[in-house]
């Protein structure tokens, strides 16, 4: 067989043109997303039970092994981040992190008892005062607070790890993570096409483009002698009463 015979009918391969280029990415994101997509396309992963320990745990402490797991993905995962520092985070992960991130890690689904008078609750407890304009004031508040971010890289902590900050040296954050930018791709220096992109705060209100705020919530009674009115969602922009500020 001569050489040029191994070229034959064989598909010829093409240089994508940086316009191609961006089309590609409306799909994935950013180029360095599609890199960590190839990076986790070639991994392999092992056909092994995580759900035991006796399956891998070879040396030290079995116990230590799904700690480590646990602390390493709710100090380090990138919850504000982007696809890419996600999938950065998953392809550096071990494979009992990937089992206990998808198995055992509480991701998704939740509940929250509020004033509850079974279980050796209190209740809606006692009012502060009187009720004003309709609102009444107990004297245990109740609630679950939520801060938009991004937060890993507020300001003076952009480039720098946690435990600097913390003194935690187990707390770390991928560089130039969750950085605010308003507009992500003229920061890499890449057409926008048809996307949109942003690093802005994950509870940001803008009524032109829509927003939606979602979740279920089972109520047994309302105590119109302590209160006539309850806020159920309440979205502050960090702007004082008052002010002019829409952003």
């Amino acid at each position: 067989m001569a050489i040029k015979d191994l070229f034959l009918n064989k598909s010829s391969y093409k240089v994508l043109s940086s316009t191609e280029l961006e089309k590609v990415m409306l799909e994935v994101e950013s180029s360095g997303n599609m890199d960590q997509k190839i990076v986790d396309k070639n991994r392999f992963i092992p056909p092994v039970d995580f759900s035991s320990a006796s399956n891998f745990a070879r040396y030290g402490s079995a116990e230590e092994y799904y700690d480590s797991a646990i602390k390493r993905i709710y100090k380090q995962y990138p919850y504000d981040g982007t696809e890419r520092e996600i999938q950065e985070f998953l392809n550096d992960s071990t494979y009992l992190d990937l089992y206990v991130l998808d198995n055992l890690y509480p991701r998704s689904t939740g509940y929250a008892n509020f004033s509850p008078n079974k279980h050796g609750g209190n209740g809606w407890t006692a009012l502060v005062g009187s009720i004003i304009d309709g609102y009444g004031e107990p004297t245990t508040k109740e609630y679950i607070q939520v801060r938009g971010g991004p937060h890993t890289a507020s300001s003076g902590m952009s480039g720098k790890d946690l435990y600097q900050f913390f003194g935690d040296p187990t707390y770390r954050t991928s560089p130039g993570a969750n950085i605010y930018d308003e507009s992500i791709y003229d920061t890499a220096g890449v057409k926008p096409l048809q996307r949109v992109g942003s690093q802005e705060s994950n509870l940001k209100l803008d009524l032109r483009k829509g927003n939606t705020v979602e979740f279920w919530m089972k109520k047994d009674q309302f105590i119109t002698s302590r209160t006539h009115k309850e806020v159920v969602f309440d979205l502050w922009n960090g702007e004082a009463s008052g002010s002019s500020s829409i952003s």
